[in-house]
């Protein structure tokens, strides 16, 4: 067994600074590690604090995506002299580990032990799925360490603190001088559902943040911007089928969520997701490959 340690991120959703809290708590991750993010969502959010927390984060971030990747590039990134692979102190993150083919896991990880890749570069892998060979063989060959981060709806008592450090740190990013929220307007915060977890959290708090012209965020200006964060019509967030999609964003973002929910709906069949969509597989994938 590879002496490389694996670290499993269960964070359901995931802001950068917020993510910085769960992972302090491993302590000093040594360069040599590599980080196994399992996780629903906010993987891409963990990857680039672990990033931006590492020794390498002088250096560039590599990420290949096992969804998307063809076949041209999965043989430069295994033969290529150029390969990042071969190169020191990078950061490369592999994400959706579990699209991988059996075939091809067996090679990236004869690859990563053979040339030593994971010594000189912090490796980073993420899956939606872990009942499969990749992950399995991941599992067999990196000891494990398992940080869990239930949903942000499960854990209510940390939003003040969070809110704290969002705004502090937009503060200094936006040359505000927010100090918080009132009394009701916290409890407003405190008690929405947060669908969109974390990165939810970060979208309203910022645009509190802009919005303020007060040292505190009251109840009024909470209300005002929760409210577009609910998706029109009258359907329960229960309800069968239905998905909550932030329509504050671009028309681009906006398509890619639905794709995105119905890939996940399709258990990430990307064939039976275009057929649903009315859309040729070669643009769904296009897609997927553009918000990658």
């Amino acid at each position: 067994m590879t002496s490389t340690t694996t670290v499993y991120l269960n964070v359901p959703s995931s802001y950068v600074p917020t993510c910085s809290l769960a992972i302090s708590d491993v302590g000093v991750v040594p360069s040599s590690w590599g980080i196994w993010l399992k996780t629903k969502t906010g993987k891409d959010y963990a990857a680039i604090q672990l990033y931006r927390s590492g020794q390498n984060r002088q250096n560039a971030l590599i990420t290949l995506d096992g969804q998307v990747i063809c076949k041209k590039r999965w043989k430069q990134l295994l033969e290529s002299e150029s390969s990042p692979l071969l190169n020191v102190g990078l950061t490369i993150y592999l994400k959706n580990l579990d699209h991988l083919s059996d075939e091809q896991a067996e090679e990236l990880f004869r690859f990563m032990e053979n040339s030593c890749a994971y010594r000189r570069n912090r490796m980073l892998f993420s899956a939606q799925r872990d009942d499969n060979y990749p992950c399995a063989y991941l599992q067999g060959h990196f000891s494990t360490l398992v940080l869990r981060l239930p949903p942000l709806r499960e854990r209510r008592e940390d939003i003040p603190s969070l809110l704290s450090l969002c705004v502090n740190q937009l503060n200094v990013l936006l040359g505000k001088q927010v100090i918080g929220f009132t009394d009701d307007a916290l409890a407003l915060m405190k008690d929405f559902p947060w669908d969109g977890n974390l990165a939810q959290l970060d979208r309203v708090v910022r645009t509190l943040v802009i919005k303020a012209n007060s040292p505190y965020i009251d109840r009024v200006s909470v209300e005002e911007v929760i409210q577009a964060e609910q998706p029109s019509g009258s359907a329960s967030h229960n309800a069968p089928g239905y998905h909550s999609i932030n329509l504050q964003q671009s028309l681009a973002d906006i398509e890619y969520d639905i794709v995105r929910l119905v890939l996940q709906e399709e258990n990430n069949n990307q064939s039976k997701a275009a057929r649903r969509l009315n859309m040729g597989r070669s643009t769904l994938w296009n897609m997927l490959k553009k918000h990658g």
